[in-house]
């Protein structure tokens, strides 16, 4: 292994592993895209837990520092929340907020749980509260392919049509 690196296999059945997270506890959360199913796995890759999504099409999965579970649905522009132990909480609903996200194409969260979701159609940014309500978007002026987030305010991005790195200061 290489830097200390090992190998954990993936969950029998799984289909299409699209997006992983750590949790705080030193767990990991494992996306299904193909079969829509949340694994929960221990360090070893041993399963824990498993959940089907109601969703049409799981994108990322991420997690907050309390170790809920955030899964972001590109049809919808959705994100589901549940408990560490894979229990529904709630929907965050741009729509609800006023916020018109045709296709999610990523996502983050901060450690309080707030989402960052990124339009892949409008190539813009928008910040909800962990309860749905939008905080704050980068709005039509500024093309983004890609993003990274601190979880404090400062965004980069990837404009990856004209080729540049950029910075959104505070959203």
């Amino acid at each position: 292994a290489v830097g200390g690196a090992r190998r954990i296999d993936l969950p029998t059945g799984r289909d299409r592993p699209a997006s992983l997270a750590a949790s705080p506890d030193g767990n990991l959360v494992l996306l299904d895209s193909g079969q829509r199913r949340l694994y929960r796995l221990d360090e070893n890759g041993a399963v824990l837990g498993s959940a089907p999504l109601p969703i049409k099409e799981p994108v990322r999965v991420r997690l907050d520092a309390a170790g809920r579970v955030f899964v972001a649905d590109r049809a919808s522009g959705t994100v589901h929340v549940f408990t560490g132990g894979l229990t529904p909480l709630r929907v965050i609903d741009p729509e609800a907020s006023g916020q018109d996200v045709r296709r999610v194409e990523d996502m983050a969260v901060d450690f309080a749980g707030n989402v960052l979701l990124l339009d892949g159609r409008a190539h813009s940014a928008t910040l909800f509260t962990p309860q749905g309500r939008a905080l704050a978007t980068t709005g039509d002026a500024v093309r983004m392919d890609l993003f990274g987030w601190d979880g404090a305010g400062e965004l980069v991005y990837v404009n990856a049509k004209d080729g540049y790195l950029g910075r959104v200061g505070t959203l």
